[in-house]
């Protein structure tokens, strides 16, 4: 849902079984798998995805730590190498 309706690339689908942590949303500030989160299941709640994290919009945005921190070395959201 997040990806093909809402338009929101950043948080892949992998391995559906919430191991890997590539698809992480923050549901009302809780970071949950979104593989294991039916839509209706979020309803009424806040959804916010690694493109909701920075700080403004556009090119004069303020990535939030953790975007920085990705760019800064070269990561990818496939979640193997980063998730804790």
């Amino acid at each position: 849902m997040l990806r093909e309706r809402a338009g929101l690339p950043g948080s892949k689908n992998a391995c559906e079984q919430g191991e890997c942590g590539s698809c992480t949303v923050y549901l009302d500030d809780v970071p949950v798998c979104a593989c294991l989160v039916a839509a209706g299941q979020a309803n009424g709640s806040r959804v916010t995805t690694v493109e909701g994290l920075a700080d403004g919009s556009g090119p004069d945005a303020e990535l939030h730590p953790v975007q920085r921190a990705f760019v800064e070395c070269g990561a990818v959201q496939c979640g193997f190498c980063t998730r804790a």
